[in-house]
């Protein structure tokens, strides 16, 4: 199975909006992960960061938000996260550009990168990207489901 191809999603922009019941009632689709997991998503649509929190919360995560690839990287050498969730195209400093500084910075902590992109990827970009060692790709809107599925080959469960 292609990794950026479309995924069907039960999410739509509502699910985003703060009390509303449909966001409230999002299922997890497998065990949650250890609580306290940090995890940063870079991430410059608020829609997107929205819908991402919540469903990352509901899975126990410790969410961390970075609207644009300079502070993906502040947030990155601050928390430490067990994983980045990195959007391709943010103002600033884009996902690719990103993780080349991070990958490069011995210093820095070096946690595994799943991308995400509203866009599908070309082979030749994904081929750069999984050089700098990003574990997966994901296309938006993420289907959590997948999204669960690639977070358990990284993460820790409860």
């Amino acid at each position: 199975m292609n990794p950026l191809s479309p995924q069907p999603s039960n999410l739509t922009a509502s699910d985003a909006i703060p009390g509303d019941r449909a966001a409230s009632s999002i299922t997890v689709p497998g065990p949650a992960f250890r609580p306290g997991t940090r995890i940063v998503v870079a991430e410059d649509d608020r829609v997107s960061q929205a819908v991402l929190t919540m469903i990352l919360q509901k899975f126990g995560l410790d969410v961390h938000l970075a609207c644009d690839g300079v502070r993906a990287l502040e947030l990155i050498r601050e928390v430490e996260p067990a994983l980045v969730m990195m959007d391709m195209q943010m103002p600033l400093m884009d996902g690719a550009e990103v993780i080349r500084v991070l990958r490069n910075d011995v210093t820095a902590p070096q946690p595994p990168v799943v991308v995400l992109s509203g866009n599908l990827l070309s082979q030749a970009q994904m081929d750069d990207l999984h050089a700098l060692g990003v574990l997966d790709f994901l296309l938006k809107p993420v289907n959590r489901g997948r999204l669960h599925g690639v977070l358990s080959q990284v993460l820790p469960l409860a």
